[in-house]
C-alpha cells in the first residue's frame, strides 16, 4: 500500500523491464538456441563443449535472460564475459584424455589449466640478494585473449566484430557513468560545423542493438567451442598416434 502522504513506494511501481516482455519471450528463446546449440549431444565432439565451457555458456545464459527482462546494461557486461571466459578456457584448458564417447551415451573426460604466470627478478644491490617475483601477469588480458581468437581461426575482420562487442558495448556498460561523461565531454568540445556528422554520444543500450549482439556473441561463442572440440580431439589423437608409435 502507498504510504501515508499518498507517495508510491518503490515495489509498487510498474517495473520497466517487465515492458515488452512478451514480445522479447521468443527473441530471447532463440538467442538461447544459438549460443547453447549442440550441448544436449552425447557424442564427439559435442561433449566436450560442456566440459570445457560451462562458466562461458552460463555467462551466456546469463546475458540473454538479461535481455529477456529488459535489462541490456547487464546484458551487454555479460556478453563480453561470455567471449572472454570463452577465449580464456579455449586458450589455458587441455584435455587430455577422452574415452568412451564413441557412442552416444557413456564415457569420461579429465584435463588441466595451463596458469603459468611470468616472474620477474628483482635484485637488492646493497644487499647482494636476488629474488624473483610473481608479477601478476594478467593471464585473460585482451591480447592474449585475441590472440587465441586468432589461433582458432577466426578471420581479421570476426576478430575486429568481437574487439567492438566488448569495448563499445561490454566496456562500455561497464563502465557506463564514466565513459558517458568522456563521450557527453568529447562532443561537446566539438566546433559546431563538425558536430552534425561526429558520432553522437552513447547515453543507452536500445533493444535492437542489445538483440544483435547477443546473436554476435551466441554465434561466437558456439564457433569457438566447436574449433575447440574439433582441435582438442586433434591434438589427443595426434598425441597418442605417436606414443603407439614410438612403442612399436
Amino acid at each position: 500500500m502507498p504510504e501515508v502522504d499518498g507517495t508510491v513506494l518503490p515495489s509498487e511501481h510498474t517495473h520497466f523491464h517487465l515492458q515488452g516482455i512478451e514480445a522479447r519471450e521468443p527473441k530471447a528463446d532463440h538467442l538461447l538456441n544459438i549460443g547453447l546449440m549442440g550441448l544436449n549431444k552425447g557424442g564427439l565432439p559435442f561433449v566436450v563443449e560442456p566440459f570445457a565451457f560451462a562458466t562461458a555458456n552460463k555467462n551466456y545464459e546469463e546475458a540473454v535472460e538479461s535481455y529477456r527482462y529488459g535489462m541490456y546494461w547487464a546484458a551487454m557486461v555479460m556478453a563480453r564475459a561470455t567471449i572472454e571466459a570463452a577465449l580464456f578456457t579455449s586458450k589455458y584448458l587441455s584435455v587430455d584424455t577422452i574415452t568412451g564417447y564413441a557412442g552416444e551415451g557413456g564415457g569420461s573426460m579429465g584435463g588441466h589449466w595451463n596458469l603459468v604466470r611470468k616472474q620477474r627478478t628483482v635484485t637488492f644491490e646493497p644487499l647482494n640478494i636476488t629474488i624473483k617475483i610473481d608479477a601478476q601477469a594478467r593471464l585473460g588480458a585482451w591480447k592474449n585473449l585475441r590472440e587465441e581468437a586468432k589461433a582458432l581461426g577466426f578471420s581479421f575482420k570476426e576478430i575486429n566484430r568481437m574487439d567492438r562487442l566488448r569495448d563499445r558495448y561490454g566496456n562500455f556498460s561497464a563502465h557506463n557513468v564514466e565513459l558517458q561523461m568522456e563521450e557527453n565531454q568529447r562532443y561537446a568540445n566539438l566546433p559546431s560545423d563538425e558536430r552534425a556528422t561526429a558520432r553522437k554520444p552513447k547515453w543507452a543500450i536500445r533493444e535492437p542493438e542489445a538483440y544483435y549482439i547477443l546473436e554476435q556473441t551466441g554465434r561466437f561463442l558456439a564457433s569457438i567451442r566447436r574449433k575447440y572440440a574439433n582441435r582438442a580431439i586433434e591434438l589427443l589423437a595426434s598425441v597418442q598416434s605417436s606414443t603407439h608409435t614410438s612403442h612399436l
